[in-house]
């Protein structure tokens, strides 16, 4: 017995001090990078509040008699000194990050029985009851068509109202095309397109650009909609829709911008790690509990090293899209191993946190919507020159290199039996607004060519 304690004893006696010896290589701290100093600066809001039409976004759901836009902007300051403090307990935080408010009688554009579609064709009453009893909203929501810009200073604040306002709205446009009234419903669609183009190209912070690109996607997708189910309705009206699904713009396309505050934003939590549960996915390592950060965890030589991963990471953004991939692939696998512990003993929590989300499946979300454009350009071009069925193959393959396939650069497919033009989605397809799939199919993005 007293072998073992002693044995006991000399191995704890080990252990204390490769301990001691790991927290006297982890007392210093680096000084900052002058690239990570300058992660660290948040971009500042170019416009002013008055012409930033965010502030109306933000205040939809504002009360009757309250000015929509000047109650946008106090609730998304509070929201952004809550975020700033790390206090989300307060009354304030929970009053103004309230979602009351009722959703719109159906939660996707898809081509199944209970979407959107189906509901406006088989129960336009409930569509019709729920926008006349949130009539107000619905004219704030079109007067965000009046501001040119739309930068976000914090994060949308949470709210299901601007999504069933659109969708509200998109039906609306659906009943005027099924009444044929083509011309006023694609003056519409085209003011939804121009206002949620606007704010993809505005957006300063990712959230804000996902949420502009899924209200695109669901402005094309009913575009596409209305070619291949109402043909002879949307005949006369061609030009109009070949001007709608122009390309993107290089602006529109960028990310660089929205993921560089992103990762400036987990810099700067990286240099305050209060709470790793908020900002990290690696929240339950024992590294990262109780005292083990005190000891292990260097905030200035962490956001150094997420400072060389965020360089990495912007240079993606660049990467044409049938390369991002294996890029992607490639640069996740070099940030994982900067964060291995077998790396060094120095800042091991901090190496753990900086394995953190690539840009490439939100650059993928951005391709998916340039595709599905892509694709309604296609429809319109292959309606108004009359093309045979038979014949699309070969319109395809003479496609410019601007129609071709995001992700491979070779012309779009056709299947000949359900008439329809698509290609392979990474991220949208069966995300909520296009049909839901099954199988080897399910990412399957595709218009109707009637």
């Amino acid at each position: 017995m007293g072998a073992i304690l002693r044995a006991l004893g000399w191995a704890a006696l080990v252990l204390a001090a490769v301990f001691v010896l790991l927290a006297a290589i982890n007392v210093p701290d680096e000084d900052l990078t002058p690239a990570a100093l300058a992660l660290l600066v948040p971009k500042a809001v170019a416009t002013s509040p008055e012409t930033n039409g965010f502030f109306l976004y933000a205040g939809l759901g504002a009360p009757a008699a309250e000015d929509a836009h000047r109650w946008g902007r106090e609730r998304a300051d509070v929201l952004k000194r809550a975020a700033e403090r790390r206090d989300t307990r307060s009354p304030e935080y929970k009053k103004a990050a309230a979602d009351p408010w009722p959703n719109f009688p159906c939660n996707h554009l898809a081509a199944g029985e209970k979407s959107c579609l189906s509901l406006v064709r088989n129960r336009p009453d409930a569509a019709s009851g729920w926008r006349t009893r949130n009539a107000a909203s619905v004219e704030r929501y079109r007067k965000l068509r009046e501001f040119e810009n739309f930068e976000d200073t914090v994060d949308p604040p949470p709210s299901n109202l601007a999504a069933s306002l659109h969708r509200a709205v998109l039906m609306e446009i659906v009943g005027l095309a099924e009444a044929g009234k083509a011309p006023e419903a694609l003056r519409e669609l085209a003011q939804e397109i121009a206002l949620h183009r606007r704010m993809l190209a505005g957006a300063h912070g990712l959230d804000m650009k996902m949420l502009a690109a899924n209200d695109l996607a669901q402005d094309y997708f009913v575009l596409a909609t209305l070619l291949g189910e109402q043909p002879a309705v949307m005949a006369r009206t061609l030009p109009e829709v070949a001007e709608l699904a122009r390309p993107l713009t290089a602006r529109e396309l960028d990310m660089s911008g929205v993921m560089r505050e992103h990762y400036s934003a987990i810099a700067r939590h990286m240099m305050k790690p209060e709470r790793f549960a908020d900002w990290t996915p690696h929240a339950e390592h024992p590294l990262l509990k109780g005292a083990m950060p005190r000891f292990f965890y260097k905030p200035r030589a962490t956001t150094n090293l997420l400072t060389a991963n965020v360089q990495s990471m912007l240079e993606l953004t660049k990467a044409p899209s049938p390369e991002l991939a294996a890029r992607d692939e490639k640069l996740r696998a070099q940030i994982a191993a900067r964060a291995e512990l077998c790396c060094s003993p120095y800042n091991p929590a901090g190496r753990i946190i900086t394995d953190i989300e690539t840009p490439g499946v939100y650059l993928e979300r951005i391709y998916d919507l340039d595709g599905l454009i892509r694709l309604v350009s296609l429809q319109a071009q292959i309606a108004a020159k009359k093309v045979a069925h038979a014949d699309v193959p070969a319109f395809l393959a003479q496609s410019p290199r601007e129609l071709t396939d995001p992700f491979t650069g070779k012309p779009m497919q056709w299947n000949g039996a359900e008439r329809q033009l698509f290609f392979e989605s990474r991220q949208l397809a069966g995300a909520g607004w296009m049909p839901k799939r099954s199988g080897k199919d399910k990412m399957r993005m595709a218009v109707r060519i009637p």
